[in-house]
Order: C-alpha cells, then sequence, then structure tokens
C-alpha cells in the first residue's frame, strides 16, 4: 500500500484540497514536489465498523472509474477496541484545487447516501 504523502482533506475546510502554490504539492519531505497540472495518482479513503458496506461500494465505486487498493481492518492496540475497516480506492486524474474540493464533496455525501461511517480524505502519488 502507498504511504500517505503530507498532502490530506480536512472535513469542514473552506476547500478540502491541499495548500499550494495551485501548481506543486510536497511528498515525502523536502524537495519532493508533484506538478499538478499532469495526471496524478489520488487515493482516496472510506471506513466503517463492518466489512460488508464497504464491500456493497466497491462496484459502484468502480462504475466511477476508481480501482481498489485496498479493504482491510485497522490493527487493534486493545483487542476490545471496536473493528474499523478501512477501502482505498485510487483514480488517476488531474486536478485542480476547485476540482479537488468537488470531488472531496462529492465522496463525503457518496459516504452518507451509502451508510458508511466517513470519507476519511485523500492522498497523492506520482504515476509509479
Amino acid at each position: 500500500m502507498r504511504g500517505r504523502p503530507d498532502v490530506r482533506a480536512t472535513p469542514g475546510a473552506p476547500h478540502d484540497h491541499p495548500r499550494t502554490t495551485g501548481r506543486d504539492v510536497r511528498q515525502h519531505g523536502p524537495g519532493n514536489l508533484l506538478d499538478l497540472r499532469k495526471p496524478l495518482v489520488w487515493g482516496y479513503f472510506f471506513t466503517h465498523h463492518a466489512r460488508p458496506a464497504l464491500e456493497a461500494v466497491v462496484p459502484l465505486l468502480q462504475a466511477q472509474g476508481y480501482r481498489v487498493i485496498a479493504l482491510y481492518l485497522e490493527d487493534k492496540d486493545d483487542r476490545k477496541d471496536p473493528d474499523l475497516w478501512w477501502l482505498h480506492v485510487e483514480k488517476t486524474e488531474v486536478h485542480t484545487p476547485d476540482s479537488l474540493h468537488e470531488r472531496n464533496q462529492a465522496l463525503y455525501r457518496f459516504a452518507e447516501e451509502h451508510g458508511l461511517d466517513a470519507y476519511d480524505g485523500m492522498d497523492v502519488g506520482a504515476i509509479d
């Protein structure tokens, strides 16, 4: 699974997008800039307390062009902690700050409409 760079959407922020100059975003430390004018791999994350709800939305997301990267149970510090399942999907695309904000808003709505616990945000990386 990809490491998550220092770029995340923040729910409720005026624009749920990376704070950038509009052209570049820093990934994995100083000097590693991604050019936002080129296609990048955008990862999006959903959570739920039970696996079946996430499995049910997989075909809907695939129909929208998302690739499923992982569906997994988060490691627990204590066995008594509640389960937390993660669904990680990706899409290769170009975003502006406004289009990324629109994407995040749509995914928050998607999670709510399908009864998921949360849309947890996004990450971005270069195309391998």
